[in-house]
């Protein structure tokens, strides 16, 4: 019978859980994969072990990165060609926000998803 593994990297825990598979199920059978696929992202998630919250916004293109490194100036601390990490300063509060192409934005330096967006509002204006 086919199975699916668990693993927890905290407790450094492997389980493996023997599962049927439904021909029905969208991902066992028909094998789509929306999530993985970025398909279904939206809302916010507050990332574990850290202060900052990810924010899913729209889809961000090569001319938006380089115009958000170009209003960043010296305050870039990383750029690959996935992502842009950039330092700001808001409200006399330090705060990095990390742009990724596929629309993710980590707002590291609160917990809070509201004023997560409303620093991403005032950083980008969305």
């Amino acid at each position: 019978m086919p199975g699916m593994h668990f693993f927890n990297a905290w407790d450094n825990l492997h389980l493996q859980i023997s599962v049927a598979r439904r021909s029905s199920c969208s991902v066992c059978g028909e094998r789509r994969f929306p999530h993985l696929e970025g398909k279904r992202r939206t809302g916010s998630r507050t990332l574990c072990g850290r202060t900052a919250i990810q924010l899913h916004r729209r889809e961000v293109n090569d001319a938006f990165i380089d115009e958000q490194a170009a209003r960043a100036g010296g305050q870039i601390r990383r750029r690959s060609p996935a992502h842009l990490e950039v330092a700001y300063t808001v409200d006399a509060r330090d705060f990095v926000l990390t742009f990724f192409r596929d629309g993710r934005v980590v707002v590291d330096g609160t917990s809070d998803e509201r004023e997560a967006k409303r620093i991403l509002a005032e950083v980008v204006g969305y």
